[in-house]
């Protein structure tokens, strides 16, 4: 089975974030957008994000704006902990700029994402 295909949507002017079934944006039975989601919302006001197919370590999906916090016993102390915004960019997720396959043998856990908690990326760079 392939990967499966989600999104959740930010709405700028009242800051909610919208997940899953509420964010019904594409009709795959005749590939039109959604007549109500497009009537209700305000396009330019709306920032789309992908899952990655991705889950934490407690099992929580792993979103594009992502904010995550990534433990590595194998690296050195001052490198085994590191806190990073998920991405994507040309074409793929990254993971504070790693692509995610050089996630084995890490932890990852969602700590918040950009919208709602930049405070928590802010803090620890």
């Amino acid at each position: 089975m392939g990967r499966e295909i989600k999104f959740r949507m930010w709405e700028k002017d009242i800051r909610v974030m919208y997940y899953d079934d509420a964010v019904c944006l594409w009709d795959a039975y005749n590939s039109s957008l959604n007549y109500q989601l497009q009537q209700t919302l305000e396009c330019d006001n709306l920032v789309l994000m992908q899952f990655t197919g991705i889950k934490d370590k407690h099992d929580k999906d792993i979103y594009d704006g992502d904010i995550v916090k990534m433990y590595d016993e194998r690296m050195p102390k001052e490198y085994s902990q590191q806190i990073v915004v998920v991405t994507f960019e040309n074409g793929c997720f990254m993971f504070g700029g790693f692509f995610p396959y050089g996630l084995r043998g890490q932890e990852v856990e969602v700590i918040g994402n950009v919208y709602e908690h930049l405070h928590l990326f802010r803090e620890n760079v």
